[in-house]
């Protein structure tokens, strides 16, 4: 993954790669407390990876009641980790 520094949105992009990595670290190391995008301990490229494909395309609901990332057959994504 490439991120053109003098693209308008670049500053979003990284903000999003980092914020992703931190949570994949964080759902492999859940005994460990302070993890940062600069802790050296496992995560899983694929997964950031695949996060990130699904924040592109997530749709959020309109709906009453709804206000949560929503799944293509219209399930409401209640946690993102899962």
């Amino acid at each position: 993954m490439f991120i053109e520094s003098n693209e308008l949105n670049s500053h979003n992009q990284v903000s999003q790669f980092r914020h992703a990595v931190v949570r994949n670290k964080c759902r492999h190391n859940p005994g460990l407390s302070n993890v940062s995008f600069d802790s050296p301990v496992y995560f899983s490229i694929d997964e950031v990876v695949t996060y990130l494909e699904n924040m592109n395309s997530e749709v959020i609901g309109k709906l009453p009641d709804e206000g949560k990332p929503k799944l293509a057959a219209g399930t409401l994504i209640a946690d993102r980790d899962t």
